[in-house]
């Protein structure tokens, strides 16, 4: 029978490496002993002596039996032995090369990544400590203005501070929108509030002139430079706010001119003296349109302030607008006038190219943002031509 390298397979563990004889010794022991009995250490032995005399058989019978494998394994042996050899000076100048790149170029590179993360790190503290300069510089100028004696008056006189003042909490609130890691810093999250206090009090100062200014608007042709400076403040606080202020102003000014409309009925002569009244309705609303249309420097860059409101509002003309929505609301009411047959029906019958003439002056004096007076008119002539039918 021929002897194979794998009939001592079973003594992997001999040739292991890693093989230790104190760990061997051990688990022999307590292969051939058992918790009851006395320690048997011949036992032990024995089965030493047995694998021994094995292993030498096994070995003797390779070498006898298979010496020409054996003798190849040597050379094989012999061979790798000598390739490494071969290997080991062009290893040691491979070895050398890298120890001198890793000298020259790998740690030198590693230690300038450190030395950039480091700068990094520096360039983001100071451009953060700058921002928090340029915020207290804000904020300085924002409380000496709120200080002064007599904020709440003088403020709401002195259109010059006013503006720079609503400027300067405009270009706050975009600098800390623009700057969100400046939140972290704890006297900046402090400030908010009190920001947000003292921004919505001067929001408060500026839309109670503008509801009076609403509610008497012949006043604004003797303070336009105050009425721009409220708006333009409004804008640049909050241009929602300012977008809703506008379309108040409108609703107010609609209804009140209808409200007069129907009132007048009562006779054609008081219908004519109303029809100013609603063109003075209208040319405040023009007014107010000039005093926006203006171009305004925001942080982000120059807008029209008329332009954005506009666009807010799906507004192209204030007028054409005024006069359609007055027509509108007043068709139903004047409706009711004609089926009511009185005689002042008859009386505005009668006069009705007056009437009509009337109307048509009314809108021509109220300084119209309309190319063409013909939009604005119709609506009302529509309604007059009502008394025809």
């Amino acid at each position: 029978m021929t002897t194979t390298f794998d009939d001592i397979s079973e003594y992997e563990t001999l040739f292991d490496p890693n093989f230790q004889c104190t760990t061997f010794a051990n688990d022999l022991l307590l292969a051939t002993n058992s918790l009851a009995s006395e320690l048997d250490i011949s036992t032990s032995i024995k089965r030493v002596k047995f694998d021994i005399d094995n292993i030498n058989t096994q070995l003797d019978k390779i070498s006898g039996e298979e010496h020409t494998k054996l003798v190849h394994e040597i050379e094989q042996d012999t061979q790798a032995k000598k390739m490494f050899a071969d290997l080991s000076t062009p290893l040691a100048q491979i070895n050398t090369s890298f120890q001198r790149l890793d000298t020259d170029l790998i740690k030198p590179f590693n230690e300038s990544v450190k030395c950039q993360d480091a700068l990094k790190r520096i360039h983001q503290t100071a451009t953060l400590i700058r921002a928090v300069d340029q915020f207290l510089v804000i904020v300085g100028k924002i409380e000496d203005i709120t200080n002064i004696k007599n904020y709440d008056t003088v403020i709401i006189q002195n259109v010059k501070l006013l503006i720079t003042l609503a400027r300067l909490f405009h270009n706050l609130t975009h600098f800390l929108q623009t700057n969100g890691n400046l939140k972290s810093i704890k006297i900046i999250r402090d400030y908010q509030s009190i920001q947000t206090h003292k921004q919505q009090q001067l929001i408060s100062l500026i839309q109670q002139p503008l509801r009076q200014l609403n509610e008497k608007s012949q006043q604004l042709r003797f303070n336009t430079d105050i009425s721009a400076t409220y708006l333009h403040s409004l804008y640049l606080l909050s241009p929602k706010l300012l977008t809703e202020t506008i379309t108040i102003i409108l609703t107010i000014q609609i209804t009140t001119s209808v409200n007069l409309l129907v009132r007048s009925l009562s006779s054609k002569n008081l219908f004519k003296q109303t029809m100013q009244e609603v063109s003075e309705k209208a040319s405040f609303i023009n007014q107010i349109v000039k005093l926006l249309d203006t171009n305004i420097n925001c942080a982000n860059g120059e807008v029209n302030i008329l332009a954005e409101v506009s666009r807010t509002l799906g507004v192209k003309s204030y007028s054409v607008k005024f006069w359609k929505d007055v027509s509108v609301r007043f068709e139903p009411k004047f409706m009711e006038f004609i089926k009511a047959g009185s005689i002042t029906v008859n009386a505005f019958r009668k006069d009705l190219p007056g009437l009509k003439q009337a109307v048509k002056e009314a809108v021509k004096s109220s300084q119209t943002d309309a190319n063409d007076d013909s939009d604005l008119v119709s609506g009302m002539l529509q309604c007059l031509d009502k008394l025809n039918n």
